[in-house]
């Protein structure tokens, strides 16, 4: 992938970790400001960015180097096999994709609460 961003790449980066580190607040949990991000840039002999362009360069990155994102063969192997207990919970029905396929077997294993007809 080339980077062709105003941004820097590893800059970026820098704020997409900065961003993903909650702090607290009297109002609770909350993201890193854009504002004090691009301050911390600053202080650290990088360039100035606006927000917009800052924030334009996080969404710009790849999703599989975000930290929570899972490696794609972990991932496959997941899906694989929901796959399979799908096949097996439901013989003869299509796949209906990941999400629909992990509700409708956590509901089918569930125990029915008291008092559902």
């Amino acid at each position: 992938m080339a980077w062709d961003h105003a941004v820097a790449l590893e800059d970026a980066r820098y704020a997409r970790d900065r961003r993903i580190q909650k702090r607290r607040t009297n109002a609770g949990t909350r993201p890193t400001p854009w504002h004090q991000i691009g301050a911390e840039l600053v202080a650290n002999g990088r360039p100035k960015y606006s927000t917009p362009d800052l924030q334009d360069a996080v969404n710009r990155l790849p999703i599989e180097d975000h930290p929570d994102a899972p490696a794609p063969a972990e991932q496959a192997k997941v899906s694989g096999s929901w796959q399979q207990g799908w096949a097996e919970e439901f013989p003869g029905e299509p796949w209906p994709g990941a999400d629909e396929a992990k509700r409708r077997i956590r509901e089918k294993n569930l125990p029915k609460p008291a008092g559902a007809a």
